[in-house]
């Protein structure tokens, strides 16, 4: 089981006002808010904190749990510079976060060993259009990494939401996840022998 989420920074600073009164406290455990208080940037803190609970959030669900909006279930911690951990119930991912000055990109699993991943610069800001193309770069990206018929690839969901790569009718990958925002997309696959 793989998560992935994706923070454009440009458009975060545009459209999102963290600061607004009550927000850190709907959306981080104390511990969290003490991590962001003691921060030298609040601003990247923030966000890697959300990104890296959205990723485990969808490694929880693929794992089986119910879906609910409570960040607060989800308590991260900060290992180092790129590592964290978030505990959900049970269930404890390890995260791998990249931060850029123009983005922030966190992976979960419950091992990151055999985990690869694709960043993308999107072309346009339409969200159906962003997930064509995330769609068509796995595609891509995959046919030609394993020598595949490019045509014979297609991505379905299964009925919690978690998209799968089969090839003719064949399961090819199951731990897969997908996550676009503002001008940026990205897949974070868990390889296999495939």
């Amino acid at each position: 089981m793989v998560g992935n989420d994706i923070i454009d920074i440009e458009e975060t600073r545009q459209t999102s006002d963290w600061t607004r009164h009550g927000y850190l406290d709907k959306v981080f455990t104390l511990s969290e808010q003490l991590l962001i208080a003691e921060s030298s940037n609040a601003f990247t803190t923030v966000w890697r904190l959300w990104s890296m609970k959205e990723s485990a959030y969808k490694v929880y669900i693929q794992s089986g749990g119910h879906r609910s909006y409570s960040p607060t279930k989800l308590e991260c911690s900060i290992v180092n510079d790129r590592l964290g951990r978030v505990k959900i119930g049970k269930l404890t991912t390890t995260t791998s976060t990249d931060i850029t000055s123009e983005y922030i990109y966190t992976t979960a699993a419950i091992e990151l060993h055999n985990v690869s991943h694709s960043i993308c610069k999107l072309g346009s800001l339409d969200i159906k259009a962003q997930s064509r193309a995330l769609y068509n770069q796995l595609m891509d990206d995959y046919a030609k990494t394993h020598s595949l018929n490019r045509t014979q690839l297609t991505l379905r969901k299964t009925k919690t939401g978690q998209p799968q790569l089969y090839y003719n009718d064949s399961v090819m990958v199951t731990n897969l996840s997908l996550t676009h925002h503002g001008k940026y997309g990205a897949y974070s696959i868990i390889n296999s022998q495939h």
